[in-house]
């Protein structure tokens, strides 16, 4: 009986899964394997997701300072005129309930899975750069933008380079907290009008270097650079240019060495990590 590439995921086999689809090349969008290569990648973003929600609980509850609803507080604090900034987010394909909920807590970070949504923007995604490697697309599909940015007022230096009243330690710690972004931040690089990317944005060889998420520096809230992916990238798993210390690590070995930290991976090259830590990666699923 022939095992699938599925099954044997689903058996345990995950590393040696996705090394196999790798091996495959632009031959896994082949009809012989692409259906089962598409139900690997589902299932590994669903496990990702499931990591994710785990860890942004975990955090939230051990009183986690993220700096995506301390931007969002400030924002409010700062305009005048809610409509307005509504209608700007709304323009620009992001979600407007935050404005509409009242004053947010300011640190406490609000996620959920994708689970399927917005499917219609990932296949212009797909026109657009095509063809989307398979983990990408999963990863756009089931889990989404994640922000895990900010600090523990425990770790010091900080994280994160917040700039409010409480009396945060100097900043200076790179946790490289995993942050993604997902298929819309590919959309203001298109010709107004049009699904092109402009061609200032494309290399000589044609490709566009997508933003996957911001790297250790810009991550601790300085000016720095991103995690990058060249597309179109004709493969099971595309490699992330940019992560430190991790040259032609792939996406899923990526959110592998995330989640071994605990949503963290900066820790890997410090030798040493916060106790937190340990808490926060106990019992997450393998992918």
């Amino acid at each position: 009986m022939v095992v699938t590439l599925f099954e044997r995921y689903q058996a345990g086999a995950r590393r040696q899964v996705w090394d196999d689809l790798v091996a495959l090349g632009p031959a896994v969008f082949e009809p012989e394997w692409h259906a089962d290569a598409v139900a690997v990648a589902a299932t590994t973003m669903e496990r990702a997701a499931s990591n994710v929600a785990t860890i942004v609980e975990r955090l939230n509850r051990m009183g986690y300072r993220f700096a995506v609803p301390y931007w969002d507080s400030e924002a409010l604090q700062e305009s005048h005129d809610r409509e307005r900034l509504r209608a700007q987010m709304v323009a620009a394909g992001e979600d407007p309930s935050w404005v509409d909920g009242g004053e947010p807590d300011q640190f406490a970070y609000t996620w959920a899975p994708r689970r399927g949504a917005r499917r219609e923007q990932i296949e212009r995604a797909d026109r657009i750069v095509g063809p989307l490697p398979i983990s990408l697309r999963a990863l756009w599909s089931n889990v989404g933008e994640v922000a895990l940015q900010g600090s523990f007022l425990s770790w010091v230096p900080s994280a994160f380079a917040f700039e409010d009243e409480l009396p945060w330690p100097e900043q200076g710690l790179y946790s490289a907290p995993l942050n993604l972004s997902d298929e819309r931040a590919m959309f203001g690089y298109c010709t107004p009008g049009t699904d092109d990317i402009d061609a200032r944005y494309r290399d000589d060889a044609g490709r566009f270097r997508y933003s996957l998420g911001a790297d250790e520096i810009h991550g601790a809230g300085f000016s720095g650079g991103s995690h990058t992916v060249l597309l179109p990238q004709p493969t099971a798993d595309p490699v992330v240019q940019g992560v430190r210390d991790h040259d032609g690590i792939r996406l899923v070995e990526y959110l592998r060495l995330c989640f071994d930290w605990g949503g963290f991976p900066g820790f890997a090259s410090t030798g040493t990590a916060p106790a937190e830590i340990a808490a926060l990666r106990e019992g997450l699923l393998p992918i």
